[in-house]
């Protein structure tokens, strides 16, 4: 008995050691030092997952829910996607005795989870439920995040008027926190539904508002999301020697941070440039690549953002025959994630463009 107490205080200290660090990382994983304590976790997930485990295991699900609630943005940086839902999903099942302030925290990274991975069903009711727990219990930093991703999902269900609707509410409890970097995200985001909306000079001049905030905070992963977001704006206009610098720039960038989410977006980004450069074969390894990453971390790429998506490929159907797309395609989705950054970045932009594909793609 005594014995079996022993190893039970051990492995709470196991526990709250491992806890103690995920609370320390999470406060940093938004700005200079995110790559460190990215990589920090990156080497601790077997432990973390050990702590994940016993905590299931050993009815101590408060613990566990902090736990998983806090790793949820590691989780969706590094693409653990599916494991990060289902450890989240698993604490969520239990309600009894946990602290409202932690399932609040589960919910809203669980919505942030299932959204990555085009699960708008599930996304949509954490969400939801998130919000409104964080609403009754006053927590404004989670329910501000809530928003923002609702906003996202809003978007790409095509419902501009209710983004909206949400992207004021997370600005302003964003403005209430002083927040600065929510602030910028917030404001930020207002660049995608007008991408969505063929608004693109609209999206250039919202894109690079945010830069100079995110560059004085060293944010190296929403610089790279925004250099993306910017690349397709600009490479919509026609604008491809900017696009593709941009496009290369958020690649290098998402290989340092280890961002596989959005390395997805900057490859498409990427094929789509190569299709308006008359570089078919080149956009079409570049889409097989995209896909094969998506299918690893469970988040397809043509529910992502399908519509943009389809017609990226349309762009470059009509440029080669049936058995070369697929054999291109086939060839981009054996390339390693080190191959096909490097052939993204080989891309170039001297010589003669496409000119149909803004207008092709401004009929989204």
């Amino acid at each position: 008995m005594a014995e079996c107490r022993g190893t039970f205080t051990l492995r709470q200290r196991h526990a709250a050691f491992y806890l103690t660090l995920a609370e320390q990382a999470e406060a940093k994983l938004v700005g200079s030092e995110q790559v460190a304590w990215l990589d920090c976790l990156e080497r601790e997930h077997d432990n973390l997952r050990a702590v994940l485990e016993w905590c299931q295991a050993s009815g101590e699900i408060a613990t566990g829910m902090r736990l998983a609630g806090m790793l949820g943005l590691f989780w969706e940086v590094r693409g653990y996607l599916s494991e990060g839902l289902k450890w989240l999903a698993t604490y969520l099942q239990h309600d009894h005795g946990v602290p409202p302030i932690i399932r609040a925290k589960a919910l809203v990274n669980a919505g942030m989870l299932a959204f990555r991975q085009a699960n708008y069903t599930h996304a949509t009711a954490f969400l939801e439920e998130g919000a409104a727990l964080c609403r009754k219990i006053g927590d404004k930093a989670d329910l501000a995040l809530a928003k923002l991703y609702q906003e996202n999902l809003a978007v790409l269900l095509g419902d501009f008027d209710q983004a909206r609707i949400f992207n004021a509410e997370c600005l302003s409890l964003y403005q209430e926190l002083g927040d600065k970097r929510g602030i910028g995200l917030a404001l930020g985001n207002r660049a995608i539904p007008a991408l969505f909306q063929g608004e693109y000079a609209l999206a250039v001049i919202l894109s690079e508002q945010v830069f100079s905030l995110f560059e004085e905070q060293g944010d190296l992963r929403s610089i790279a999301i925004w250099e993306v977001i910017l690349g397709g704006a600009l490479l919509l206009q026609g604008n491809f020697k900017r696009a593709v610098t941009l496009i290369g720039e958020s690649l290098v960038l998402q290989q340092r941070v280890g961002d596989k989410w959005f390395t997805i977006w900057s490859l498409i980004m990427a094929a789509g440039a190569a299709a308006g450069l008359k570089e078919p074969m080149r956009g079409a390894r570049l889409l097989g690549a995209a896909a094969s990453l998506g299918e690893a971390i469970g988040a397809p790429v043509a529910a992502a953002y399908q519509a943009v998506y389809q017609q990226f490929v349309d762009s470059i159907r009509i440029q080669l025959t049936e058995t070369q797309f697929e054999s291109a395609r086939t060839e981009g989705q054996k390339m390693t994630l080190a191959q096909v950054v490097q052939y993204a970045l080989e891309l170039h932009t001297e010589g003669e463009t496409d000119d149909t594909l803004a207008p092709t793609v401004r009929r989204l």
